[in-house]
This record gives structure tokens, sequence and C-alpha cells, in this order.
């Protein structure tokens, strides 16, 4: 069976909005979410960090499920994103919260986020969406939306192997094979920095996180105390024990994180 596999090229702009647009009208995508799924910990990585502060815009913002998280943390946050279905959600989810200020599609110039700069860009599993020659359009409008010793945050997926049998599907009809996410491209630390930085930015941070780690509360339950969470738990600390135990019980780190200033 002779099987093709879409590279770069064959995501066009128009065949990746329509991607998305039918991913986001389905009953079960927002559980497929990275945001819906570490949105918390992403937002309390932030917050000790000591970034989350000021203005805040979530681009590529989905289905909203970061944006929620932001505005929970009392920060006046925006969005936008490339698809109007993902818009709609995430707007109609929103309305009426406060420090929710909407979403617009990116490339709207009457969308809210255009009237300002922000101290914050957050831009979450987005790059790797993202070919070589489409990235330009991409961080001159990262750069154009955050303020002068602003910051823009990455995050994607860590040294993915992009020719697994577990993140790619086969379609019969057409005899391609393609990411179940659209997924395009592949970073480690060092080639992240260097994207980020060939367009002005300057990386003050790279490293690999595991956000579910910042998702554990601070007292679970008794049925749920086990070896597991008292590692992670003391897994913050740089070396020790409690971080050799963590990995050892599954506790690896699945995503790379760049904080990018805009000087």
């Amino acid at each position: 069976m002779l099987v093709r596999k879409m590279g770069p090229q064959d995501w066009t702009p128009e065949r990746v909005t329509a991607f998305w647009d039918y991913w986001h009208q389905q009953d079960n995508a927002c559980s497929s979410y990275f945001s819906e799924q570490v949105g918390r910990g992403v937002v309390a990585y932030l917050r000790k960090c000591g970034v989350l502060r000021g203005d805040v815009l979530d681009y590529g913002c989905g289905n909203g499920a970061l944006s929620a998280q932001l505005v929970r943390e009392g920060v006046e946050c925006w969005g936008c994103d490339g698809s109007a279905a993902s818009i709609k959600v995430t707007n109609d989810t929103l309305a009426g919260k406060h420090g929710w200020q909407g979403a617009g599609l990116v490339n709207d110039p009457r969308a809210p986020h255009r009237t300002r700069q922000f101290d914050l860009v957050t831009c979450l599993e987005t790059i790797e969406h993202v070919t070589e020659q489409e990235e330009g359009k991409l961080f001159a409008d990262l750069w154009q939306t955050t303020k002068p010793g602003g910051i823009a945050f990455f995050t994607t997926p860590n040294e993915e192997d992009l020719t697994s049998a577990d993140v790619n599907v086969y379609c019969p009809f057409c005899g391609a094979s393609y990411h179940r996410m659209q997924h395009v491209r592949r970073f480690d630390a060092d080639s992240l920095a260097v994207t980020i930085e060939k367009y002005g930015f300057r990386v003050s941070r790279v490293e690999a996180v595991n956000f579910s780690r910042h998702q554990i509360p601070a007292w679970p339950g008794i049925w749920n105390v086990n070896a597991r969470y008292f590692a992670g738990m003391v897994a913050g600390a740089r070396f020790g024990p409690g971080r050799i135990l963590y990995r050892r019980l599954g506790g690896r780190k699945p995503h790379l994180c760049a904080f990018a200033i805009k000087e």
C-alpha cells in the first residue's frame, strides 16, 4: 500500500483554517486542547515565574481555556485565533467575565486586541503548526502586539517524534497520512531559541516543563495521596531525591517553554 506522507508544503492556509474550523465544532474537541488539559498549570507556572501581570494576550486562544484561567487570576485578557469557530466559542464562553476584553481573528484589523500592545503574550502550542515559510508572519505579529520590555511566552512539544504511529492518522480516501493535530515541525531547546531570536526577541529562558506538575493541588484528598504525589510536590527542587523519584515514576517533561523579551 502506497501512503503519501503530507509535508509542511501541503498545509496551505486554507487547509489549516478548514482543519481547525472542523476540529472546533466537534463535541469532544475541548478535551484534546493543551490549555484545557493543563491551562491551570501553565498559569500557575507563569505566576511562579513572576510574569503574570498587566495586559495579557492569549495568542492562538483556541476554545478559550487558557483565557478563562487568566481572567480568574485577575488580569485583563484578550484573545485571538485563526479560526472563526474557535473565536465564537471563546467569546460565548467568557462573555461577561470580569477582565475579559474579547477575542477576534488574528488577521482582522478590527479585532479587540488590535488597539494595544501587551505586557505578556502567550503563544501556546502554536509554533509547531507553522511552516518555516510562514513563521515570519507569526513573529512579525507577535512583535507588533508585545510592548517594549514585554514578554512573549511560547510552549511546544519537547523533541516530538513526528513519524510515530501514535500521532499520525491515515486517510483511506486520499491515501495520505498526517499528524492528527496538524503539527509540521519539531523543536528542541536550541532550535526553539534560535527560531525566536531570529526575529528580534531576546530569549531569557528556555526549559523543559511538565505543566501537569504545577496543577497538583495543595491537598488532593487522602485517597489520592501516593508516592507520585509526594514526589511531584518536591520535584520543583533542581536537584535531590524528590526529582529523581518523580522522573522514575513517570514525571517526564513533555513540553518546552521559552520566555522572549522585546527589547
